[in-house]
């Protein structure tokens, strides 16, 4: 880990977080934020009531578009989800059928881990170009956290596979890595 790189860990009243961006290898990350959740644990003045409110595992990962290509359609052909509208909406309309902005989101309740699930598709930008971002997450709430720190490696697992798994489904076909 380097200066100013990533991974950045950051420490604030109430919050913890770590993030990777550049290099990400799931084994590292995964090692990473089990020994940071340890590390906090032993840090705590007083362990026993070291109050954890919520866990969250979140992904995002970005699409590129060619400046003309619409969301909905590469939504629809390369993620396979659909959003759509009534065409009756554009009819006779001076409204163009390919939406500016997009942001859609649902949410899933989980058993392993415990929690839900989101996934969120929205229009962003990506190495200053257009871009439909995707966010996956699982999120763990009292009383579904697990007990910290003993069960939180397996809970970051299961959630990495979980949200590991969404996404090779949704780019499965043209997309597929």
């Amino acid at each position: 880990m380097q200066t100013g790189g990533w991974p950045l860990i950051q420490v604030g009243p109430g919050i913890v977080t770590i993030n990777d961006t550049e290099g990400y290898i799931w084994q590292d990350f995964g090692q990473r934020a089990t020994l940071l959740v340890k590390a906090i644990s032993e840090a705590y003045p007083e362990p026993g009531q070291l109050r954890i409110a919520n866990l969250v595992l979140r992904y995002l990962d970005a699409f590129e578009l060619d400046q003309d290509e619409d969301m909905l359609n590469y939504l629809s052909d390369k993620l396979k989800s659909t959003v759509s509208f009534p065409k009756e909406l554009f009819q006779d309309t001076a409204v163009s059928r390919h939406p500016k902005v997009l942001n859609v989101m649902a949410s899933f309740s989980t058993e392993k881990p415990r929690g839900t699930i989101l996934v969120r598709f929205g229009s962003g930008r990506h190495r200053d170009k257009p871009a439909l971002i995707m966010e996956t997450a699982v999120r763990s709430e009292t009383p579904d956290i697990p007990k910290m720190p003993e069960e939180f490696e397996q809970w970051v697992e299961d959630a990495h596979k979980l949200t590991d798994g969404w996404f090779f489904k949704f780019i499965e076909g043209e997309l597929d890595w």
